[in-house]
């Protein structure tokens, strides 16, 4: 009994030895382990807005020649400081008649355009009788005869006219009858608005500006100078038209390839970004944004960008393992094409999982590029906010601002592309629940198991020692 008894306290404590080694020995390498494929390979969304270049609109004024020729001519601005013109350019009415080709005919002729100017012309198309009396195409035919005049004499409604100076000085203009005949005067007897168009006060000014008879010529010129952005844009060329588009971001990152021969913590992700349309899921165009699909090579225990990376990404690819909040980590970003740091900034909890708040807060940071627009300097202004799970390093949370703009010598900025995007709740819901999971995995295999390890061959060797003891005094005995 007593051999047994020795067998089993020696084979005890040579247990309690070996486990108390290993835990000590695992808890030294298995730093070595940690890599967690999943942390690597996931699939989130974002949502948000991209405000980016109208490249549409802008293309337009680059490619319509009326308005390159009016951005440098003299007349434009001028054009567009005068309220009075330019109310008289936005009327509605004027639209319609732009539509109209004998109208349109009429004002791009000098000297027609010349008689719409004048007060007495406006005066005659003012007055009912004459409006009626123009309607007679035996009167038209007269104009211009003096003999055949001379027969509408004593019709009430040209007799007085007749004896009007101007009136007679008009109808010996040749241009009269041209501009009654070509059949105008049948549209402003019909359309009493389009004749008030023509007798604004502003008309005979706009008609003089040289600006003015180009857009009569080119409506779609007119629709694009109207237009505010047009406008902000001729005054100041910086001021590019933009716009703000709903987007879902949807990226994707998968493990293409591992070489545990060479470098068993190298691994090839392959990442593609796809833009969606928030209401249908359908991809959507966003101007000067394309999908992308590039190679990310990783260590899987640092997380570093190794070389070979598409883009000559470098920096942390994420925060490591066991992030020490007094360490600084060098983060790629992507919007400035370089790595920068983030501060932590406090602990808060998210689905129930604590995580470490990090923001990187950039004011003007310079691009080192020139808009290819306008030759400024490109400066970026970002403030991105992660939340981090300690244990394992991995981003449940982000949210994500990066403005990308044209700076002038003043310091004024002009926006070129800016994303306004955040995790979605089902996104933020299944990083954490993963993320939960891998901690449990790495504090079980990192701490748990080998504290457990060394505890138990502490207990071992304790009551191995005891029974020695205990056989001990029984031989004693």
């Amino acid at each position: 009994m007593s051999s047994y008894s020795k067998i089993g306290i020696a084979v005890a404590a040579v247990l309690g030895i070996a486990l108390i080694v290993f835990g000590s020995v695992w808890l030294g390498i298995f730093s070595r382990f940690e890599k967690i494929p999943a942390d690597l390979e996931r699939t989130v969304e974002l949502e948000g807005t991209f405000v980016v270049v109208d490249e549409a609109h802008l293309r337009r004024l680059q490619t319509n020649p009326v308005v390159q020729q009016l951005a440098t001519a003299p007349g434009t601005l001028e054009l567009l400081s005068d309220p009075g013109i330019f109310a008289l350019l936005a009327n509605p009415v004027l639209s319609e008649v732009l539509a109209d080709a004998a109208i349109v005919s009429v004002l791009t002729d000098p000297e027609a355009l010349a008689l719409l100017g004048n007060p007495t012309v406006l005066g005659l198309l003012a007055n009912k009788d004459v409006m009626e009396l123009l309607q007679d195409p035996a009167f038209i035919a007269a104009l211009g005869d003096p003999a055949a005049l001379a027969q509408f004499a004593s019709d009430p409604r040209i007799g007085p006219l007749l004896a009007n100076p101007a009136v007679i000085a008009l109808l010996a203009n040749p241009a009269l009858p041209r501009l009654l005949g070509s059949g105008v005067v049948a549209t402003l007897a019909a359309r009493p608005e389009i004749l008030g168009l023509l007798r604004e006060p502003a008309l005979a000014k706009a008609l003089s500006n040289p600006a003015v008879p180009l857009l009569l010529a080119e409506p779609d010129a007119m629709k694009l100078l109207l237009d505010p952005r047009t406008q902000t844009v001729l005054a100041n060329p910086a001021d590019l038209p933009i716009i703000t588009v709903p987007v879902v971001l949807h990226r994707e990152r998968r493990a293409v390839a591992t070489d545990p021969r060479n470098d068993a913590n190298k691994i090839v992700l392959r990442e593609t970004v796809e833009y969606r349309d928030p209401d249908t899921g359908l991809g959507r165009e966003i101007p000067g944004l394309e999908n992308s699909e590039a190679t990310l090579i990783i260590d899987r225990s640092t997380k570093e960008y190794l070389p070979g990376t598409d883009g000559g990404r470098n920096g942390q690819f994420g925060l490591p393992f066991h992030i020490d909040k007094d360490q600084d980590y060098a983060t790629w970003i992507t919007a400035a094409g370089k790595p920068m740091v983030p501060t932590f900034q406090r602990t808060e909890e998210v689905d129930g999982l604590e995580t470490y708040v990090y923001v990187l807060d950039v004011t003007s940071d310079p691009l080192g590029a020139a808009d290819p627009v306008t030759g400024l300097p490109l400066v970026l202004d970002a403030l991105i906010t992660v939340w981090v799970e300690p244990v394992t390093g991995s981003i449940v949370n982000a949210e994500d601002f990066d403005a990308i703009s044209a700076i002038d010598p003043a310091g004024q900025k002009y926006p070129r592309l800016v994303a306004d995007l955040r995790y979605t709740d089902a996104t933020v819901e299944e990083l954490t629940r993963v993320t939960d999971g891998d901690r449990n995995k790495i504090l079980w295999f990192g701490t748990n198991m080998p504290w457990m390890s060394i505890g138990l061959g502490i207990f071992l060797i304790v009551v191995a020692g005891g029974g020695m003891g205990f056989l001990a005094g029984r031989t004693r005995r």
